[in-house]
């Protein structure tokens, strides 16, 4: 919104969208159908492309029911000819196209740097634009529990209230509601009984968490569940290390689904806000330290939630621990191979990988003249422990020689 420079974002649902894909199976074009009413279309095109409105727009707008909804359409796609001698947004990239359907003129023409929508298809299938969500997965689970339901309200209320096996003579003068009076002769076979029913009852509930189950686990609820509720004290014969191990594998599970919600979703948001917050200077200015070093380089995204943490300690931290699980012993019988290895870059990643403020860890510089110091204490440790043991020495001696024989009585 260039009024209140804001960014401005909108959801559509996907009924109102057709969908194309190019070569790389990458959504590059969608219309979207939405309804106007004739005043809203006249106020929206007007005053240049008032005239390229249908007549039964027109009409409706003249006439006594200005407020009649119509359809329009709105397409935006890669501009297939772009010119030198087109201004503005009309030779952008992507082009942008607003018309009636069943008309030719077109209403407004305009166009995207960038593209401006953004499409998550979380499961795409082979020879798929649209793809499906986890519903498509748990849709026959989600079938039969409703199914379940049903029959489980059937079933209860069977059990609550059931039927009843009544003498025809006692029709009329028979009731079951609370507090009722039934009157009776002596003839015993005027009485009722229950009619007895086998009702399952638990066997409906058991396929219904069968069902329940099925459906978390297509939405990954049992994952997202683990990750969050998953304790140390909880698994008390589990070292730390594998604990963390066993967490990050579950995380990885999830991968392909938050890798292409990366892919398909988060990447192009950024890419496409950032594009917006350039072109309208409103980002401020790069360092020229920066700038010298990322000229030239795409944009890339590094993302810090506690899924992607998971991921990132799983790739990194595991091939460090398996390094040193097989190099320490190595070490004890061969000392010197530790120079093969950078520590100080090992201890750093395994850092980063957690995440770490960048303040908590000491620069280069910073650790030399901490180990300089170090060395430097450590020596001074040893001179005066050097000067004491020298000192002691010559007191000893001193000592022996008072009282070796035929030594001079001391003075006094």
């Amino acid at each position: 919104d260039e009024g209140t420079q804001q960014l401005v974002f909108h959801v559509w649902h996907p009924m109102t969208v057709w969908l194309e894909v190019d070569e790389h199976q990458r959504v590059n074009r969608v219309i979207r159908s939405f309804m106007l009413s004739a005043v809203n279309a006249v106020e929206r095109f007007f005053p240049d492309e008032k005239d390229r409105l249908s007549e039964p727009v027109l009409k409706a707008y003249d006439s006594k029911n200005p407020y009649e909804a119509f359809e329009f359409w709105h397409s935006v796609a890669p501009r297939e000819e772009r010119s030198e001698f087109r201004d503005g947004n009309t030779d952008f990239e992507y082009e942008s196209v607003y018309m009636q359907p069943g008309e030719r003129d077109v209403l407004r023409e305009s166009g995207f740097k960038t593209f401006p929508y953004v499409v998550w298809r979380p499961i795409v299938r082979s020879e798929e634009v649209y793809g499906r969500g986890p519903g498509d997965i748990a849709w026959p689970a989600i079938r039969m529990i409703n199914g379940l339901e049903k029959n489980l309200l059937t079933a209860s209320q069977k059990m609550i209230d059931p039927a009843m096996l009544v003498d025809a003579r006692l029709k009329g003068s028979f009731t079951t509601h609370p507090g009722a009076n039934i009157y009776f002769g002596r003839d015993p076979r005027l009485l009722t009984k229950q009619i007895q029913e086998d009702i399952r009852y638990d066997v409906g509930i058991d396929r219904q968490d069968r069902a329940e189950e099925e459906i978390k686990r297509a939405f990954n609820v049992n994952i997202f569940a683990a990750l969050a509720n998953s304790k140390i004290e909880d698994m008390k014969d589990v070292r730390a290390l594998a604990f963390n191990d066993l967490r990050n594998e579950r995380a990885i599970l999830l991968g392909p689904v938050i890798g292409n919600l990366e892919d398909e979703t988060l990447d192009p948001v950024f890419d496409r806000v950032f594009g917006l917050l350039e072109e309208n200077d409103l980002l401020p200015e790069v360092p020229e330290e920066l700038a010298q070093v990322a000229a030239g380089s795409p944009l890339r995204v590094e993302y810090n939630g506690p899924l992607a943490q998971l991921q990132k300690q799983h790739f990194e931290q595991k091939a460090i621990r398996a390094t040193l699980e097989e190099v320490i012993p190595i070490l004890q019988i061969h000392p010197e191979g530790k120079d093969v290895l950078n520590w100080d870059n090992m201890i750093k990643r395994i850092a980063q990988s957690h995440n770490i403020p960048e303040s908590l860890v000491r620069e280069d510089e910073a650790m030399a003249q901490l180990r300089q110091q170090r060395v430097q204490a450590q020596q001074e440790a040893m001179n005066l422990e050097k000067a004491e043991r020298v000192s002691q020495v010559g007191k000893n001696m001193a000592e022996a020689e008072a009282k070796a024989p035929g030594a001079p009585a001391p003075a006094g």
